[in-house]
Formats: structure tokens, C-alpha cells, sequence
């Protein structure tokens, strides 16, 4: 844990979680002037870098602070001000929620999956129109109507009922149409969502991963059972070879007997 005490720095608090035990190890935190990714409506951007492998870490929490200063200069919405992520040259944002507050701040708690660059933003609360209370439109009547006026109108009425008695029978036309084109239509959806695979993958453990960065984390805490019951589904190796179209990687998994094995072969492989 990092607890830092500077007041041109955001960050207040930095707690790591490993998987494994990390003597001596390091976090840092720096503000940097420039982000190196352009973002709307940035506050501060942040680098963050420890000693730790972000295949090592578990779980990062992260408390920071806002000045009311900044939000009501800007016209922000303190409950829209978020945290993002540089991840794979893109601005990831992270969950992140409003905690408590003094006279000069606002304090944000968030949950980030790895460490890198930082940028906080602001945002501003959706514009509502509405329209004056009690308002209403007003319909001027004719001030007068002739012997004319009231037949036009009777043979309207007679147009409008013979019309819409019309209009119902190409309504109930329409649906009996539309109901038998979309059935062959739901059918092909269905067959669709049961052969395409999706990009992600839920594990027995409950654990949902998108990417082979986050499988081979996930397969340094699986259980020896856990790993046997993904191996004899194939589901592993099925979602790597169709959900996230890497049919090499899939190979491999389908050659490794152990998962040790399938870890030291997944070695460098991104």
C-alpha cells in the first residue's frame, strides 16, 4: 500500500493485492504535464509503475481526489467525474465511484485490473429541457359555421370510419406477415448465437477473462480441478481458437497434458 501526501498529486492512496509474496516492492507515483493520449475534459494525468508484473497482481484500489475548485470552474458534475486507463494505446474507464467529501474536495474510490497511465476527467450534467409550467396551446374555434362546414365534416366522419375500418384489416395483414417472415428470422438468430462463440470466456471460478494476458493470469490461480474440468470441456481452447480467432494459441492448449505445462508453452505469447 501507498499511501501518498502531496498536494499537487491526485492519488492519496494506492493499495496493491499479489498473488505471490513481493519483498521490498516499489510504487511509484508521478503527475505528468502531458498525457500521452489526448482526452476530453482531462483534470490530471497520473504514471503509476511498480516492481510488481501486472500478471502478478490480483486486485488495485485506488483512492483520489478532486478539487470542488476544478468541478464548479468547469460546470462538472462531481458524481461524472471518472478514471480512466491507458491500456493498448486507448483510454479504458474504470469503475469508480464518489466516497466522501470536505470544503475543498471530493474523494473517489476505484478498481483498476493493472498499472500504467492515469487521467482524470470531468463531465458535465445532461442538459433537460422543459417547457413552462402550465403552458399549454391555445385553439382559436370559428367564430361561426355554415350548413356547408357541418356536411363537409359528416362526409369526412364517413371517409375517416370507412378509412380506418380499411386501415385495420392492412394492419392485421401486416403483423401476420411480419410474424411469419421473422420466425425463419429468430431461428437464424438463435442457430447464430449458438455457433458463434463469445470474446469472453467465464470460468468455473466465476473469473470472466477477454484475453490471453488474462487467461494465463487465471491459469496461475486454477485450481488443479478446475483446469481438468475446462480441459475436458475443450470450452478453453473452443473460445481461444473461435471467440478471440487464435487458432495457434488454441493448439497449444490442446497439446498441453498439465497445466503447468500450458503455462511454461504460453510463456511469451501475447
Amino acid at each position: 500500500t501507498l499511501n501518498i501526501n502531496d498536494p499537487v498529486i491526485s492519488f492519496i492512496k494506492v493499495e496493491l493485492v499479489s498473488g505471490k509474496d513481493q519483498h521490498q516492492a516499489e510504487i511509484s507515483v508521478e503527475k505528468v504535464s502531458v498525457a500521452p493520449k489526448a482526452i476530453d475534459n482531462l483534470y490530471q494525468a497520473l504514471y503509476v509503475r511498480s516492481s510488481i508484473k501486472d500478471i502478478d497482481i490480483i486486485s488495485i484500489e485506488i483512492i483520489y481526489r478532486v478539487p470542488k475548485s476544478f468541478l464548479s470552474a468547469n460546470n462538472y458534475d462531481k458524481s461524472l467525474t471518472s478514471l480512466y486507463r491507458l491500456y493498448n494505446d486507448k483510454w479504458i474507464r474504470i469503475s469508480s465511484y464518489l466516497i466522501n467529501e470536505d470544503q475543498e474536495y471530493y474523494y473517489y474510490k476505484a478498481s483498476s485490473s493493472g498499472l500504467s497511465y492515469f487521467a482524470i476527467t470531468g463531465e458535465k450534467s445532461p442538459v433537460v429541457t422543459t417547457s413552462p409550467a402550465g403552458s399549454s396551446p391555445v385553439i382559436e374555434k370559428p367564430a361561426k359555421e355554415t350548413h356547408v362546414q357541418e356536411k363537409s365534416r359528416t362526409n369526412t366522419s364517413l371517409i375517416i370510419f370507412l378509412l380506418a375500418g380499411f386501415g385495420f384489416v392492412i394492419i392485421i395483414l401486416i403483423i401476420i406477415l411480419f410474424v411469419a417472415l421473422r420466425k425463419p428470422k429468430i431461428e437464424e438468430n438463435t442457430r447464430n448465437e449458438e455457433i458463434m462463440p463469445s470474446r469472453f470466456l467465464s470460468l468455473r471460478s466465476g473469473l470472466v477473462i477477454s484475453n490471453i494476458h488474462e487467461l494465463k493470469k487465471a491459469l496461475k490461480y486454477m485450481d488443479d480441478s478446475d483446469f481438468i474440468y475446462h480441459k475436458n470441456n475443450k470450452d478453453i481452447e473452443e473460445w481461444v481458437e473461435k471467440g478471440i480467432n487464435r487458432p495457434e494459441i488454441a493448439s497449444i492448449i490442446r497439446n498441453s497434458k498439465t497445466k503447468e505445462e500450458l503455462i511454461k508453452a504460453l510463456e511469451g505469447v501475447d
